[in-house]
């Protein structure tokens, strides 16, 4: 699910919110969390049908309602996985149930495969730099270090029929100074 435009048409971002405004969204986001968590025990046991999990920030960013809970749902899967879920929400309006092609666990051995075959190895001057999982988008993304369309090839290939979406770039995690902190905490 991706940000829609709201009233004024321009979609809102969290990192437009004020500090209330933050506040609140992050109150909704912790309310959901026993939900959350069991949702993901129901999944534990429908890993075929659960394509993924994830916070629906859309209507509370446009102003129109509340943070709302994302579940993804193989296709076909979708009006069985609302009725077991529902009960596990504390209001069916929290609950948005979306019908995907890929189970979640299809998505994450397709992640582990690419991550074993090429990350940290060099192929030619092209390197994988980082792969991960878009539950939300469901396809698969490989970051590459610069652009390859033969080893781009290669990797859809691979990965067929899931779809992968390439990046170009480094993955840097965080440093351990963030906003020039130092690591002793002045």
């Amino acid at each position: 699910m991706t940000e829609s435009a709201g009233p004024t048409d321009t979609p809102r971002h969290v990192r437009g919110l004020s500090w209330d405004e933050g506040e609140r969204l992050s109150a909704e986001q912790h309310a959901l969390h026993p939900a959350r968590e069991r949702i993901l025990a129901w999944a534990e046991d429908h890993q075929g049908v659960f394509a993924g999990l994830w916070l629906d920030n859309t209507a509370f960013l446009d102003g129109i309602g509340p943070v709302r809970i994302g579940v993804g749902a193989v296709h076909g899967a979708g009006a069985v996985a609302r009725q077991a879920l529902l009960p596990l929400v504390r209001d069916p309006d929290l609950l948005a149930v979306v019908e995907m092609a890929f189970c979640e666990r299809a998505l994450w051995e397709l992640q582990d495969d690419i991550v074993a075959r090429y990350l940290g190895k060099a192929i030619g001057p092209t390197r994988v730099t980082g792969v991960g999982v878009d539950v939300e988008a469901n396809v698969l993304t490989v970051m590459l270090n610069q652009a390859d369309a033969d080893l781009e090839a290669r990797v859809r290939a691979e990965c067929e029929p899931v779809p992968v979406r390439i990046e170009l770039g480094e993955f840097r995690p965080l440093p351990l100074e963030l906003d020039g902190m130092q690591k002793d905490g002045t």
